[in-house]
């Protein structure tokens, strides 16, 4: 059966882009002689050429928080009743890098609180549980601050669900009411995109909180290898692409660019006496 991007973009209210739509447009499996089969002479896939024109290109659509508007944002979160909640979930995005469907993904045995890293296994995507998007594991630090809330989130959920006469916890760590993992367009349009107006701060996509920790970490001064390795890119070309540099002053010393500490070093250790 062919597959219709149109038809998918409209139904999850996802925007093509050309990516996507420039892997449909050669479609074998869809018979150039369909009259032998008894169905219409059409072949959805010819009909593509005039939206891969029109659809975006995604790195022009590259819009991430300067470090001033990641503090405005997360002051809106907090301020506002219905989403202060979801506090966690989007600082987990400001200071990981993580792709949306990779934290609601995550569950609590793959956060080391000890060691302050994460190691990311899976991503959660329109209700199915799939491999991350390159099927590699790979480690995302944490910094102290990330730690620290998403401890006291642990903390927190304990002490509602002992309440509730329960001595477990759901395995995922960001969920709904039900215990399941948060549902993402809900997550964007119900409490990212009001959070936006809320801060009125000008409207970007979920993805770009990916890209505000890139950049802000590039610009100060953070090696490109690390930040590809956190990031789970296949190349720094590939980071230095999805990163807005250029948008910014270069010249701003690195204490003003970034507010907070974006990942955690481990102290070196001193050489023992004999």
């Amino acid at each position: 059966m062919c597959r219709n991007p149109i038809s998918e973009s409209k139904k999850f209210g996802v925007p093509l882009s050309r990516k996507p739509v420039g892997r449909w447009l050669p479609v074998p499996n869809c018979p150039r002689t369909p009259e032998k089969i008894g169905v219409p002479p059409v072949n959805p896939s010819l009909k593509l050429g005039k939206f891969y024109k029109q659809a975006k290109n995604a790195r022009e659509e590259i819009q991430p928080f300067t470090a001033k508007e990641v503090s405005a944002f997360l002051a809106a979160v907090l301020d506002r009743e219905w989403s202060k909640s979801y506090y966690p979930v989007f600082l987990t995005a400001l200071y990981t890098g993580m792709r949306a469907g990779e934290i609601v993904g995550l569950q609590w045995g793959d956060l080391d609180f000890r060691g302050k890293f994460i190691m990311l296994r899976r991503q959660f995507t329109r209700g199915r549980i799939e491999p991350t998007k390159t099927s590699k594991i790979r480690r995302v630090d944490m910094s102290d601050s990330l730690a620290a809330e998403l401890q006291a989130l642990k903390k927190k959920r304990q002490a509602d669900y002992l309440k509730k006469g329960s001595n477990e916890i759901p395995e995922w760590e960001f969920i709904n009411q039900e215990g399941n993992p948060l549902d993402y367009y809900n997550l964007k349009r119900r409490h990212f995109e009001k959070c936006l107006e809320h801060a009125k701060l000008r409207r970007i996509r979920f993805h770009d909180l990916r890209h505000t920790y890139a950049t802000l970490l590039l610009m100060q001064g953070e090696s490109p290898a690390y930040i590809k390795d956190q990031l789970g890119n296949s190349s720094i070309k590939v980071t230095w692409i999805f990163t807005a540099t250029g948008y910014q002053d270069r010249t701003a010393r690195p204490s003003t660019v970034f507010l907070f500490r974006p990942h955690f070093q481990p102290p070196k250790l001193q050489p023992k006496c004999n």
